[in-house]
């Protein structure tokens, strides 16, 4: 199926095919449910790892059967929308991450496949003429589902990067949708995770509670 360049300059709204702000919401606290499972023993990058691939994992969950597609081009994963105009990836974001009037920065620098999605995202914006590289040929806009962990509340936003620091940190965004923080609960310790989560209009699914322990 051919697909269609979407209008350049517009940034329509990435909230299409069953996609909803509060889906994202149980995603991230999915993700951080499993940072939790990390113990002392662990090498100190497992948490964050945790968390990174259970909200991949849950984003794909939720949106494949939707029609989303899973895209691994290069590692960099996303999750593409039936009608090809927008993708979702995932990151980590700095204080100011959630907050309408944060200035929130990917908390390291990224590689070349973000890289080439955020040029991706500008040439939607101003059309570049004659340019024919790889980023300017593709035809959706990447999303970052950006996420702040302070204590037990996440702050997340679902936002459109378009520039980078000097130091390759994204701290340019075009577009954000800032959702309400996520509680984890007082301790942190008991979280409700929606193992399959859905939209609004798909009926109530099944929470699942999983206890875990915090290391200390």
């Amino acid at each position: 199926m051919k697909r269609r360049i979407p209008e350049l300059g517009k940034i329509p709204s990435p909230f299409v095919h069953g996609l909803s702000p509060d889906g994202l919401r149980r995603v991230v606290a999915r993700g951080e449910a499993l940072r939790a499972l990390a113990t002392s023993l662990d090498a100190p990058t497992r948490g964050g790892s945790n968390a990174y691939f259970e909200k991949v994992l849950g984003l794909r969950e939720w949106l494949v059967p939707l029609g989303w597609t899973i895209d691994n081009h290069k590692n960099f994963c996303t999750v593409l929308s039936p009608d090809g105009d927008h993708a979702i990836a995932v990151a980590q974001g700095s204080l100011g991450t959630g907050d309408p009037k944060g200035k929130p920065e990917t908390i390291k620098p990224m590689g070349p496949a973000t890289q080439a999605i955020v040029q991706a995202n500008v040439s939607l914006q101003v059309p570049l003429f004659g340019d024919r590289s790889p980023e300017a040929l593709l035809t959706h806009r990447t999303w970052l589902l950006l996420t702040y962990r302070e204590s037990d509340v996440v702050h997340c936003e679902l936002s459109l990067p378009e520039g980078f620091s000097e130091l390759g940190f994204v701290c340019k965004w075009e577009k954000r949708h800032c959702l309400a923080p996520v509680d984890l609960g007082p301790d942190g310790s008991q979280i409700v995770i929606p193992r399959d989560p859905t939209p609004p209009d798909a009926g109530d699914a099944p929470s699942v509670e999983v206890k875990v322990r915090r290391k200390r």
